[in-house]
């Protein structure tokens, strides 16, 4: 009789204790940090130097992002030697898509497209890279009936 005293109060901690910790792991789950934007939304923490500019080109006179690059390799280059190429040339990768071996680059750009054209230059060269080149910004042709 004297166990079955102790078993309902050591079940009602038990089921506290996972309702504690359950809530605590949803609280650290959450969504990004959020900041209030002077609109009094909320907004999500941005770090302002993967942002780029929207410059031209000098050479085509197509807009891109002044911080990003689009690297395609060679199908021999894994992806461990892929990326290493990148972080060696300064580079961070953004995104990677899935059916090509092709990565979204963002390098440490002032906003002139000045270090994007050298990076973009220098990975050029190398024989595990297919092209690299900027990321333009494309319009769909106006109709203009």
């Amino acid at each position: 009789m004297q166990l079955a005293t102790y078993k309902k109060p050591l079940s009602i901690a038990g089921a506290i204790l996972v309702i504690l910790v359950v809530f605590f792991i949803a609280k650290e789950a959450k969504a990004p940090e959020l900041l209030p934007s002077k609109t009094g939304d909320t907004v999500p923490v941005i770090d302002p130097t993967s942002i780029g500019k929207v410059i031209k080109d000098k050479d085509s006179g197509k807009e891109f992002i002044s911080n990003q690059i689009i690297v395609e390799f060679n199908p021999a280059v894994s992806e461990a030697d892929a990326l290493a190429i990148i972080g060696n040339h300064g580079g961070k990768m953004s995104q990677r898509f899935t059916l090509v071996s092709m990565f979204l680059v963002n390098v440490n750009d002032p906003g002139d497209g000045s270090v994007t054209h050298r990076v973009a230059s220098e990975l050029r060269a190398l024989p595990e890279v297919k092209s690299a080149d900027f990321n333009y910004l494309t319009t769909l042709p106006s109709n203009s009936n």
